[in-house]
């Protein structure tokens, strides 16, 4: 892919030939899209935290529940000891019975005053 169009560099390329999926993106937003594949069962979304309160904030973790995948983060807890400090971690989608629609919810980080929410979307491709 030339990137050419992005860059004030003309000789630049770009030499992977892999669409990123919608999962690595590190946005607030979480998209989990399961293959039509069921030998994938498990799917893994890492992201990074920015502290922007206080030093020596500390977050935990609330996951909503969905019908078909089972949702879980590691660490269940962000302890921050500065401001502007960065944490990352993870977030493993395992697959229970896949739906037919969309499954829409969050995850929220919460310190006792603050939350910070990343809504998630779970899909399946169907099949051809």
């Amino acid at each position: 892919m030339e990137l050419k169009s992005f860059s004030k560099h003309s000789n630049m390329s770009c030499h992977h030939n892999k669409v990123a999926s919608p999962g690595d993106l590190n946005y607030p937003a979480i998209s989990v899209v399961f293959p039509e594949d069921t030998a994938i069962s498990t799917l893994t979304l890492h992201r990074t935290a920015t502290n922007v309160g206080p030093p020596n904030s500390n977050y935990h973790v609330v996951v909503s529940q969905f019908k078909g995948v089972t949702v879980d983060v590691e660490p269940k807890s962000l302890k921050f000891t500065g401001r502007n400090q960065k944490l990352s971690y993870k977030i493993s989608f395992t697959r229970r019975s896949r739906q037919t629609m969309p499954e829409f919810g969050g995850l929220v980080w919460k310190d006792g005053v603050h939350k910070v929410r990343s809504p998630v979307v779970i899909t399946w491709l169907a099949p051809f």
